[in-house]
């Protein structure tokens, strides 16, 4: 395993589709490699469509020494992710509800999702996580740098984000 204990993981879990946004969490994050040598980017999903360009994608940003795909791992290899990652984006340009959210909340994860359908009922704003708009590169490369140079802030919307998950959606 390539990813090293002792660096930062920004993780996303979706199926790998246009319409999870990968190809936007990609591009912000080629934002931030310079600044942040220690970070490294997780993307966890069910083989589709949008693969092969995502592959493609972090060559031509040139983040492939940064960014790990596993594809259709079992859902302890997934948990095992969610325990490690710093931070958990979900860059959808469509999310009805979003359960990956839930599972990244009741571990007390900071996160970052798209202001879109049912996840502005989850997250609230600078609260409970952070949202940007879907398709926002430079949005999504700024809020993810404002939430890995504060760290205890990130943490306590996590916290928040875990004590609303436990009391609201049981």
């Amino acid at each position: 395993e390539r990813v090293l204990m002792g660096r930062r993981i920004v993780l996303s879990v979706g199926k790998f589709e246009a319409k999870k946004g990968q190809d936007v969490l990609i591009r912000a994050f080629a934002g931030l490699v310079q600044d942040y040598p220690d970070i490294d980017l997780v993307l966890i999903g069910a083989e589709a469509a949008s693969l092969k360009g995502l592959r493609q994608l972090c060559i031509s940003e040139g983040v492939t020494d940064r960014v790990s795909f596993y594809v259709d791992i079992s859902h302890s290899d997934v948990a095992k992710w969610f325990q490690r990652a710093t931070l958990f984006v979900l860059p959808s340009r469509v999310e009805p509800f979003g359960i990956v959210l839930l599972e990244a909340g009741c571990l007390g994860l900071p996160v970052i999702a798209s202001n879109v359908d049912g996840v502005p009922e989850l997250l609230k704003e600078g609260e409970t996580g952070c949202m940007v708009a879907p398709d926002d590169i430079p949005g999504l490369t700024r809020v993810m740098r404002k939430m890995l140079d504060d760290p205890d802030a990130s943490w306590r919307m996590g916290e928040q984000l875990r004590t609303r998950i436990t009391q609201y959606f049981s």
